[in-house]
């Protein structure tokens, strides 16, 4: 009996030290969790040239490249997470992920959920969106209002799909996972066009002849501070946000992401995303 005592008290101090530790993990942030663990993990979804893309397998692209210099001014590694667009937000609200990185624009919805950054590439693909249609109906499209009525894709989550669901209400959305598959959609006539930002609307025009970009842009209002991109990171996480705004200010202020960009639209050419020179 004492024996099973004795070890039915090793059995609770030792699940008493466990549920500690476990409570110490649980109150530690996550900016401090990477930090400790020397890994920041990201999420993206890589089907948004410049800004993430795959050549070989290999996630590559600006924004890429941006997740590596925040990781290396962190001191930590980088782990990238490939998954669907609309999983990617979800994953860091699950702590499945520390950072969303995957071509996100500032929305209302979105800030009242995470902590959001100051925006970059201000002048790039979170800036301007419209829809990509065939080329041999081009002409029918001088107005947004032209496509009421229309079946257009949109990335599942996405600016697009809120933007026309606001600016366009009687057109009948189609959700894609991916702008491939859309894509894919509009050459096959299966939608009538596919609303995606004008950078790449553009590029998937010169690359496919049977493709062209409508001249009508959606209407986009954004505050100056988080015009562009953000990084999405957990609600409350106010000190990593607030660490991530201080390397966007610098990285504005340098053109740095520029750079990247540009670098990256040169990756995306070689590898047959025609993007304007």
């Amino acid at each position: 009996m004492k024996k099973l005592m004795k070890s039915l008290l090793v059995m609770i101090l030792a699940m008493s030290l466990v549920a500690c530790s476990s409570n110490n993990n649980e109150s530690k942030s996550v900016f401090e969790k990477v930090k400790e663990e020397g890994v920041l993990t990201i999420s993206t979804s890589p089907d948004y040239a410049p800004l993430e893309f795959l050549v070989d397998g290999e996630v590559v692209g600006a924004e890429i490249e941006f997740a590596k210099y925040i990781a290396d001014k962190l001191g930590v590694e980088l782990e990238i997470k490939q998954m669907d667009f609309d999983a990617a937000l979800t994953a860091v609200a699950l702590g499945n992920v520390d950072m969303a990185v995957t071509g996100l624009g500032w929305r209302e919805d979105r800030a009242e959920s995470f902590e959001l950054s100051y925006g970059f590439n201000k002048e790039g693909e979170a800036s301007c969106h419209g829809l990509v249609v065939p080329t041999a109906k081009v002409d029918e499209y001088k107005t947004l209002d032209d496509f009421g009525g229309k079946i257009i894709a949109a990335q599942n989550a996405s600016l697009q799909q809120g933007y026309t669901e606001e600016q366009i209400p009687t057109a009948k959305i189609e959700l894609v996972k991916t702008l491939d598959m859309g894509i894919l959609m509009v050459q096959s006539e299966k939608v009538d066009a596919l609303a995606c930002s004008c950078d790449l609307g553009k590029a998937f025009a010169k690359t496919y002849d049977d493709l062209s970009f409508a001249t009508p842009e959606f209407v986009v209002e954004v505050d100056n501070l988080y015009d562009g991109n953000v990084l999405a990171v957990a609600k409350g996480e106010t000190e990593f946000v607030e660490f991530l705004n201080d390397i966007v200010l610098e990285i504005n202020e340098s053109g740095q992401f520029d750079v990247w960009n540009e670098e990256a639209k040169q990756l995306a050419r070689d590898n047959g995303i025609d993007f304007e020179e």
